[in-house]
């Protein structure tokens, strides 16, 4: 469905929830979800203010990340603690932070390789260098001035654009992709081996081991 209807269903989720939790009169998750509103949000207009630039560093990317990705994980992942207690677990906020980057790496990593439902490369000629791009203009610093190039033509079949795809299958760049997607694994299986209750540890545990499957 492209891009508008599934953000307006988006929209329209968001909505229904705080619509429900205001009925429900819980003060805690509707602050809580109203926070997530206002992060996702900030986020967009931070990816909107990147756009057509390459970013400074991966700060960025944390940032993004936090902001974007995380804040409505963060948010669902409080929910049972906050029910069951009365009150949020740092140990699961940590995990959906860190959830959310290693999802959203995963999620870069599919554009640029494509899918059967997804051409690869839309972020880029979007105006917009996800993290896996980045690690790429790392890993070979003479394609900045191709990615600027796509920038202005939003296209990948131009020279600058077949410069760009040709390298990304070079395995020194796939190499740094795998030690990256390697270590936002382990700092997510060992937040979730951290939580005592077996169920939910067990569940996260699976999570993290589904999201690293999805690029198999």
């Amino acid at each position: 469905f492209y891009n508008t209807l599934p953000v307006l269903s988006g929209v329209f989720l968001l909505s229904d929830a705080i619509f429900q939790l205001s009925e429900q009169g819980h003060p805690v998750l509707l602050k809580l979800i109203c926070q997530a509103v206002k992060d996702l949000t900030q986020g967009e207009v931070l990816q909107y203010e990147q756009r057509s630039h390459i970013p400074k560093d991966r700060g960025y990317f944390e940032k993004l990340n936090r902001l974007k990705t995380s804040s409505l994980l963060k948010w669902a992942a409080q929910v049972g603690p906050v029910l069951a207690q009365g009150q949020e677990d740092v140990q699961v906020t940590e995990f959906a932070l860190r959830y959310g980057n290693l999802y959203q790496f995963t999620d870069d990593i599919l554009d640029v390789r494509g899918t059967p439902t997804k051409e690869s490369w839309q972020d880029l000629k979007e105006g917009k260098v996800n993290e896996a791009c980045f690690v790429l203009l790392e890993c070979f610093p003479h394609l900045k001035e191709d990615c600027l190039k796509v920038f202005v033509s939003k296209k990948m079949d131009s020279l600058s654009g077949q410069k760009i795809k040709n390298m990304s299958v070079d395995p020194a760049f796939q190499k740094q992709l795998d030690v990256l997607l390697e270590t936002r694994r382990n700092e997510c299986e060992k937040l979730a081996q951290g939580i005592a209750y077996a169920p939910l540890r067990e569940t996260l545990q699976k999570l993290t081991q589904l999201t690293v499957e999805r690029l198999s």
